[in-house]
Protein backbone atom coordinates (compact mmCIF):
# COMPACT_ATOMS: atom_id res chain seq x y z
CA UNK A 1 0.00 0.00 0.00
CA UNK A 2 2.01 3.24 -1.01
CA UNK A 3 2.49 5.58 1.63
CA UNK A 4 4.11 9.11 2.04
CA UNK A 5 7.73 9.57 1.34
CA UNK A 6 9.57 12.64 1.87
CA UNK A 7 11.26 14.12 -0.68
CA UNK A 8 7.82 12.70 -2.79
CA UNK A 9 5.26 15.59 -1.40
CA UNK A 10 8.38 17.84 -2.19
CA UNK A 11 8.81 17.35 -5.51
CA UNK A 12 5.11 16.43 -6.66
CA UNK A 13 3.81 19.72 -6.39
CA UNK A 14 2.93 22.44 -8.66
CA UNK A 15 5.05 25.37 -9.37
CA UNK A 16 4.20 28.39 -7.56
CA UNK A 17 1.06 30.37 -8.01
CA UNK A 18 -2.28 28.97 -9.06
CA UNK A 19 -3.83 26.51 -6.88
CA UNK A 20 -0.71 24.84 -6.14
CA UNK A 21 0.82 24.39 -2.12
CA UNK A 22 3.47 26.87 -1.08
CA UNK A 23 6.74 24.83 -0.79
CA UNK A 24 9.48 25.51 1.60
CA UNK A 25 12.52 23.97 2.60
CA UNK A 26 15.48 24.13 4.93
CA UNK A 27 18.44 22.22 3.50
CA UNK A 28 21.35 21.68 5.81
CA UNK A 29 24.56 19.81 5.57
CA UNK A 30 27.43 19.56 8.27
CA UNK A 31 30.81 17.69 7.67
CA UNK A 32 31.84 17.99 11.21
CA UNK A 33 31.67 16.25 14.59
CA UNK A 34 33.89 16.86 17.85
CA UNK A 35 35.96 13.31 17.78
CA UNK A 36 35.02 12.39 14.40
CA UNK A 37 36.62 12.37 10.96
CA UNK A 38 34.90 15.56 8.82
CA UNK A 39 32.63 14.39 6.01
CA UNK A 40 33.96 14.87 2.47
CA UNK A 41 30.26 15.35 1.41
CA UNK A 42 27.52 16.15 3.40
CA UNK A 43 27.71 20.14 1.97
CA UNK A 44 27.39 18.81 -1.34
CA UNK A 45 25.05 15.99 -0.41
CA UNK A 46 22.64 19.37 0.77
CA UNK A 47 23.61 21.39 -2.35
CA UNK A 48 22.38 18.87 -4.55
CA UNK A 49 19.31 18.50 -2.75
CA UNK A 50 18.53 21.52 -2.59
CA UNK A 51 19.14 22.28 -6.32
CA UNK A 52 16.71 19.81 -7.26
CA UNK A 53 14.14 20.99 -5.43
CA UNK A 54 14.26 24.56 -7.36
CA UNK A 55 15.13 22.30 -10.79
CA UNK A 56 12.57 19.31 -10.77
CA UNK A 57 9.92 19.93 -7.12
CA UNK A 58 8.55 23.69 -7.77
CA UNK A 59 10.15 25.32 -4.97
CA UNK A 60 11.31 28.99 -5.66
CA UNK A 61 14.92 29.13 -5.11
CA UNK A 62 14.28 31.71 -2.88
CA UNK A 63 12.01 29.63 -0.76
CA UNK A 64 14.78 26.79 0.24
CA UNK A 65 17.43 27.51 2.83
CA UNK A 66 20.46 26.23 2.19
CA UNK A 67 22.79 26.10 5.47
CA UNK A 68 25.94 25.31 5.61
CA UNK A 69 27.86 24.16 8.70
CA UNK A 70 25.25 25.47 10.47
CA UNK A 71 24.84 25.76 14.61
CA UNK A 72 21.56 24.28 16.09
CA UNK A 73 20.46 28.07 16.41
CA UNK A 74 20.63 28.39 13.28
CA UNK A 75 18.76 25.91 12.45
CA UNK A 76 16.56 26.40 14.65
CA UNK A 77 16.49 30.23 13.14
CA UNK A 78 15.87 28.99 9.66
CA UNK A 79 12.96 26.94 10.81
CA UNK A 80 10.77 29.82 12.91
CA UNK A 81 11.54 31.58 9.58
CA UNK A 82 9.79 29.34 7.91
CA UNK A 83 7.15 29.13 10.13
CA UNK A 84 6.06 32.87 9.82
CA UNK A 85 6.15 32.60 6.17
CA UNK A 86 3.69 29.58 6.96
CA UNK A 87 1.46 31.71 9.63
CA UNK A 88 1.31 34.13 6.80
CA UNK A 89 0.20 32.02 3.84
CA UNK A 90 -2.08 29.76 5.99
CA UNK A 91 -3.92 33.68 6.97
CA UNK A 92 -4.61 33.66 3.11
CA UNK A 93 -6.20 30.57 2.81
CA UNK A 94 -3.34 29.14 1.41
CA UNK A 95 -1.63 25.13 2.09
CA UNK A 96 1.65 24.73 2.66
CA UNK A 97 4.85 21.72 2.75
CA UNK A 98 7.43 21.92 4.94
CA UNK A 99 10.64 20.07 3.77
CA UNK A 100 13.81 19.97 5.74
CA UNK A 101 16.63 17.67 5.02
CA UNK A 102 20.04 16.96 6.78
CA UNK A 103 23.82 15.15 5.60
CA UNK A 104 25.83 14.97 8.18
CA UNK A 105 27.55 13.19 11.38
CA UNK A 106 24.26 11.87 13.86
CA UNK A 107 24.18 9.89 17.14
CA UNK A 108 20.61 7.91 18.70
CA UNK A 109 20.54 11.85 20.22
CA UNK A 110 20.28 13.65 17.26
CA UNK A 111 22.20 15.90 14.64
CA UNK A 112 25.67 16.00 15.61
CA UNK A 113 26.72 19.89 14.75
CA UNK A 114 30.15 19.93 15.18
CA UNK A 115 30.62 20.80 18.75
CA UNK A 116 26.97 20.85 19.01
CA UNK A 117 24.06 18.36 18.89
CA UNK A 118 20.19 18.92 17.72
CA UNK A 119 17.87 16.47 19.38
CA UNK A 120 15.74 14.65 17.47
CA UNK A 121 12.73 15.51 19.99
CA UNK A 122 13.53 18.87 19.61
CA UNK A 123 13.67 18.82 15.59
CA UNK A 124 10.16 17.02 15.59
CA UNK A 125 9.11 19.82 17.95
CA UNK A 126 9.92 22.60 15.56
CA UNK A 127 8.61 20.96 12.44
CA UNK A 128 5.32 20.20 14.42
CA UNK A 129 5.35 24.10 15.63
CA UNK A 130 5.45 25.22 12.18
CA UNK A 131 1.65 25.30 11.14
CA UNK A 132 2.86 23.21 8.18
CA UNK A 133 -0.04 21.11 6.72
CA UNK A 134 2.42 18.62 5.50
CA UNK A 135 6.02 18.41 7.26
CA UNK A 136 8.29 15.85 5.79
CA UNK A 137 11.51 15.22 6.96
CA UNK A 138 14.83 12.97 5.27
CA UNK A 139 18.37 12.64 7.91
CA UNK A 140 21.10 11.09 6.30
CA UNK A 141 23.44 9.97 9.17
CA UNK A 142 24.49 6.95 11.01
CA UNK A 143 21.79 5.23 12.95
CA UNK A 144 19.65 7.89 11.75
CA UNK A 145 16.43 5.82 12.43
CA UNK A 146 16.36 7.19 16.42
CA UNK A 147 14.50 10.35 14.34
CA UNK A 148 11.81 8.34 13.23
CA UNK A 149 10.34 7.88 17.05
CA UNK A 150 7.05 9.41 15.89
CA UNK A 151 4.56 6.63 16.83
CA UNK A 152 3.91 6.65 13.34
CA UNK A 153 2.27 3.76 11.17
CA UNK A 154 1.19 2.94 7.65
CA UNK A 155 -1.06 5.34 6.44
CA UNK A 156 -4.15 5.25 3.39
CA UNK A 157 -2.81 5.89 0.01
CA UNK A 158 -3.55 9.17 -0.89
CA UNK A 159 -2.57 11.70 -3.69
CA UNK A 160 -0.32 14.69 -4.59
CA UNK A 161 -0.42 15.01 -8.33
CA UNK A 162 1.50 17.33 -10.16
CA UNK A 163 -1.01 19.80 -10.54
CA UNK A 164 -3.08 19.83 -7.99
CA UNK A 165 -3.51 20.90 -4.39
CA UNK A 166 -2.04 19.35 -1.03
CA UNK A 167 -4.26 16.54 -0.15
CA UNK A 168 -2.45 15.05 2.58
CA UNK A 169 -1.77 16.29 6.10
CA UNK A 170 1.07 15.03 9.09
CA UNK A 171 4.28 14.11 8.91
CA UNK A 172 6.61 12.22 7.77
CA UNK A 173 9.96 11.37 8.28
CA UNK A 174 12.66 9.29 6.33
CA UNK A 175 16.14 7.43 7.92
CA UNK A 176 19.00 6.63 5.35
CA UNK A 177 20.24 4.01 8.28
CA UNK A 178 18.66 1.92 10.68
CA UNK A 179 20.26 1.96 15.16
CA UNK A 180 23.24 0.46 14.65
CA UNK A 181 24.38 0.77 10.99
CA UNK A 182 26.43 3.37 9.61
CA UNK A 183 25.74 5.63 6.81
CA UNK A 184 27.69 5.55 4.22
CA UNK A 185 29.80 8.06 1.58
CA UNK A 186 30.92 7.33 -1.56
CA UNK A 187 34.27 8.70 -3.41
CA UNK A 188 32.83 7.31 -6.82
CA UNK A 189 29.18 8.48 -6.62
CA UNK A 190 30.90 12.04 -5.07
CA UNK A 191 28.31 12.04 -2.04
CA UNK A 192 26.46 10.15 0.07
CA UNK A 193 25.14 6.61 -0.48
CA UNK A 194 21.41 6.83 0.23
CA UNK A 195 21.40 10.30 -1.27
CA UNK A 196 22.91 9.84 -4.29
CA UNK A 197 20.37 6.92 -4.97
CA UNK A 198 17.85 8.76 -4.35
CA UNK A 199 18.27 11.77 -6.46
CA UNK A 200 18.86 9.71 -8.76
CA UNK A 201 15.61 8.02 -9.08
CA UNK A 202 14.02 11.26 -8.79
CA UNK A 203 15.76 12.27 -11.77
CA UNK A 204 14.36 9.12 -13.63
CA UNK A 205 16.06 5.70 -12.93
CA UNK A 206 13.24 5.16 -10.62
CA UNK A 207 10.76 5.35 -12.94
CA UNK A 208 9.86 1.78 -13.97
CA UNK A 209 6.51 2.44 -15.60
CA UNK A 210 8.25 4.94 -18.02
CA UNK A 211 5.49 6.88 -18.35
CA UNK A 212 7.67 10.31 -17.04
CA UNK A 213 6.46 10.72 -13.60
CA UNK A 214 8.49 8.57 -10.65
CA UNK A 215 5.65 7.52 -8.29
CA UNK A 216 6.40 6.84 -4.67
CA UNK A 217 6.39 3.29 -4.76
CA UNK A 218 9.25 3.67 -7.82
CA UNK A 219 11.57 5.98 -5.84
CA UNK A 220 11.41 4.28 -2.76
CA UNK A 221 12.46 0.92 -4.06
CA UNK A 222 15.32 2.03 -6.04
CA UNK A 223 16.98 3.89 -3.30
CA UNK A 224 16.31 1.13 -0.96
CA UNK A 225 17.64 -1.36 -3.15
CA UNK A 226 20.38 0.68 -4.18
CA UNK A 227 21.59 1.30 -0.59
CA UNK A 228 21.29 -2.05 0.98
CA UNK A 229 22.65 -3.85 -1.82
CA UNK A 230 25.69 -4.50 0.03
CA UNK A 231 24.09 -5.48 3.52
CA UNK A 232 25.14 -2.19 5.68
CA UNK A 233 22.82 0.01 5.58
CA UNK A 234 18.82 0.18 5.00
CA UNK A 235 16.79 3.28 5.16
CA UNK A 236 13.71 3.25 6.83
CA UNK A 237 10.36 5.64 7.58
CA UNK A 238 7.94 6.83 10.33
CA UNK A 239 4.91 9.16 9.59
CA UNK A 240 1.25 9.91 10.57
CA UNK A 241 -0.64 11.00 7.72
CA UNK A 242 -3.95 11.38 6.87
CA UNK A 243 -5.39 11.37 2.99
CA UNK A 244 -5.76 9.33 -0.22
CA UNK A 245 -4.93 8.62 -3.63
CA UNK A 246 -1.87 7.49 -5.02
CA UNK A 247 1.30 9.67 -4.49
CA UNK A 248 3.50 10.65 -7.54
CA UNK A 249 6.44 11.89 -6.61
CA UNK A 250 8.22 13.98 -10.09
CA UNK A 251 7.16 14.78 -13.24
CA UNK A 252 10.43 14.71 -15.48
CA UNK A 253 8.59 17.23 -17.81
CA UNK A 254 9.84 19.92 -15.32
CA UNK A 255 13.55 19.40 -16.56
CA UNK A 256 15.63 21.78 -18.25
CA UNK A 257 17.42 18.83 -20.67
CA UNK A 258 16.62 15.37 -21.18
CA UNK A 259 18.38 12.13 -21.99
CA UNK A 260 16.89 8.99 -23.35
CA UNK A 261 18.85 5.81 -22.73
CA UNK A 262 18.18 2.40 -24.36
CA UNK A 263 17.45 -1.08 -22.30
CA UNK A 264 21.02 -2.57 -21.56
CA UNK A 265 22.45 -5.18 -18.72
CA UNK A 266 24.32 -2.22 -17.39
CA UNK A 267 24.55 2.07 -18.00
CA UNK A 268 26.10 4.40 -15.98
CA UNK A 269 25.70 8.16 -16.35
CA UNK A 270 28.98 10.18 -15.14
CA UNK A 271 28.87 14.26 -15.00
CA UNK A 272 32.05 14.92 -17.01
CA UNK A 273 33.09 17.98 -15.19
CA UNK A 274 32.83 16.48 -11.64
CA UNK A 275 33.21 12.77 -12.23
CA UNK A 276 30.11 12.10 -10.19
CA UNK A 277 27.65 9.10 -10.96
CA UNK A 278 24.32 10.57 -11.82
CA UNK A 279 22.64 7.03 -12.44
CA UNK A 280 23.95 3.76 -12.46
CA UNK A 281 20.89 1.45 -14.23
CA UNK A 282 21.14 -2.63 -13.90
CA UNK A 283 18.80 -4.75 -15.92
CA UNK A 284 16.81 -2.25 -16.67
CA UNK A 285 14.33 -0.83 -19.16
CA UNK A 286 14.89 2.31 -21.58
CA UNK A 287 14.91 5.41 -19.32
CA UNK A 288 14.72 8.93 -19.42
CA UNK A 289 16.59 11.12 -17.43
CA UNK A 290 16.16 15.07 -16.21
CA UNK A 291 19.62 16.41 -16.53
CA UNK A 292 21.00 19.93 -16.24
CA UNK A 293 22.86 21.19 -19.48
CA UNK A 294 26.13 19.70 -19.37
CA UNK A 295 28.59 16.87 -20.81
CA UNK A 296 28.32 13.59 -19.84
CA UNK A 297 29.95 10.18 -19.85
CA UNK A 298 28.27 6.80 -20.72
CA UNK A 299 29.69 3.09 -19.67
CA UNK A 300 27.83 0.50 -20.77
CA UNK A 301 27.70 -3.27 -20.51
CA UNK A 302 25.44 -4.88 -23.23
CA UNK A 303 25.57 -9.14 -24.92
CA UNK A 304 28.97 -9.33 -22.52
CA UNK A 305 30.47 -5.98 -23.97
CA UNK A 306 31.72 -2.83 -22.67
CA UNK A 307 30.55 0.32 -24.27
CA UNK A 308 31.65 4.03 -23.61
CA UNK A 309 30.25 7.28 -25.24
CA UNK A 310 29.58 11.00 -24.51
CA UNK A 311 27.15 13.41 -24.73
CA UNK A 312 26.27 17.20 -24.21
CA UNK A 313 23.11 18.55 -23.31
CA UNK A 314 22.32 22.59 -24.22
CA UNK A 315 19.34 24.06 -22.36
CA UNK A 316 15.64 22.43 -23.41
CA UNK A 317 18.12 19.74 -25.41
CA UNK A 318 16.05 16.25 -25.42
CA UNK A 319 18.87 14.44 -26.18
CA UNK A 320 18.72 10.59 -27.07
CA UNK A 321 21.19 7.94 -27.04
CA UNK A 322 21.54 4.34 -28.80
CA UNK A 323 24.16 1.42 -28.66
CA UNK A 324 24.81 2.98 -32.21
CA UNK A 325 26.45 6.10 -30.78
CA UNK A 326 28.76 4.22 -27.92
CA UNK A 327 31.72 2.68 -28.87
CA UNK A 328 33.81 -0.48 -27.20
CA UNK A 329 35.19 0.70 -23.95
CA UNK A 330 39.04 1.07 -23.12
CA UNK A 331 39.52 -0.61 -19.41
CA UNK A 332 40.34 2.82 -17.85
CA UNK A 333 36.49 4.24 -19.10
CA UNK A 334 34.67 1.00 -18.22
CA UNK A 335 34.59 0.93 -14.33
CA UNK A 336 31.40 2.93 -14.61
CA UNK A 337 29.62 0.14 -15.75
CA UNK A 338 30.98 -1.67 -13.15
CA UNK A 339 28.60 -4.23 -10.92
CA UNK A 340 28.91 -3.02 -6.57
CA UNK A 341 31.30 -5.39 -6.08
CA UNK A 342 34.00 -4.25 -8.52
CA UNK A 343 36.60 -1.62 -7.53
CA UNK A 344 36.64 1.89 -9.30
CA UNK A 345 40.23 1.31 -10.71
CA UNK A 346 40.06 -2.30 -11.78
CA UNK A 347 37.59 -5.35 -13.68
CA UNK A 348 38.79 -7.76 -10.93
CA UNK A 349 35.76 -10.10 -9.30
CA UNK A 350 33.99 -8.94 -6.61
CA UNK A 351 35.51 -9.23 -3.22
CA UNK A 352 33.53 -11.00 0.01
CA UNK A 353 34.34 -8.29 2.58
CA UNK A 354 31.65 -6.26 3.27
CA UNK A 355 33.82 -3.35 2.86
CA UNK A 356 34.79 -4.44 -0.48
CA UNK A 357 31.57 -4.82 -1.90
CA UNK A 358 31.42 -1.04 -1.42
CA UNK A 359 34.54 0.39 -3.31
CA UNK A 360 35.52 3.51 -2.56
CA UNK A 361 32.83 4.07 0.26
CA UNK A 362 33.24 4.88 3.82
CA UNK A 363 31.00 5.02 6.86
CA UNK A 364 29.90 8.15 8.41
CA UNK A 365 30.61 7.20 11.93
CA UNK A 366 33.69 5.46 13.35
CA UNK A 367 31.60 1.92 13.67
CA UNK A 368 32.93 -0.91 11.63
CA UNK A 369 31.20 -2.43 9.36
CA UNK A 370 28.57 -5.37 10.67
CA UNK A 371 29.04 -8.27 9.43
CA UNK A 372 25.85 -10.42 8.17
CA UNK A 373 26.05 -12.66 11.21
CA UNK A 374 25.26 -9.76 13.46
CA UNK A 375 22.41 -8.04 11.10
CA UNK A 376 18.85 -7.84 11.82
CA UNK A 377 16.49 -8.45 9.37
CA UNK A 378 12.94 -8.13 8.65
CA UNK A 379 10.57 -5.36 9.45
CA UNK A 380 11.44 -3.52 12.98
CA UNK A 381 8.81 -0.93 14.60
CA UNK A 382 9.91 -0.91 18.06
CA UNK A 383 11.43 2.54 19.08
CA UNK A 384 8.25 4.26 16.96
CA UNK A 385 7.84 3.36 13.82
CA UNK A 386 10.65 2.15 11.64
CA UNK A 387 9.26 0.61 8.75
CA UNK A 388 12.48 -1.36 6.55
CA UNK A 389 11.72 -3.55 3.42
CA UNK A 390 12.20 -2.86 -0.55
CA UNK A 391 8.69 -1.21 -0.50
CA UNK A 392 6.63 0.87 0.93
Amino acid sequence: MPVAFALAAACALAGAGGNGAFRIAVVAGHPDSAGKPSLRFAESDASRVARLLAELGGFERGDVSLLRSPSGKEIEEALSSAQARILERRRQGGQSLLFFYFSGHGAAEGLELGEERLAYGRLRQLLAQSGADLKVAVVDACGSSSVLRTGGRPAPAFEISVEDRLTTTGEVFIASSAAGESALESAELRGSVFTSHLLAGLRGAADRSGDGRVSLDEAYRYAYERTSEAGTQHPGFGLRLSGHGELVLSSLSRARSTLSLPASERLSVVDASSGEVIARLDGSAARLLALPPGRYELAAVQAGQRLAGRVSLKEGARGSVGFGDLRPAPPERAHAAAPPGVTPTSLAGPETSPAAQWPGRSPRCKRAYFPRSKRRTGARTGGGGLRRGPRL
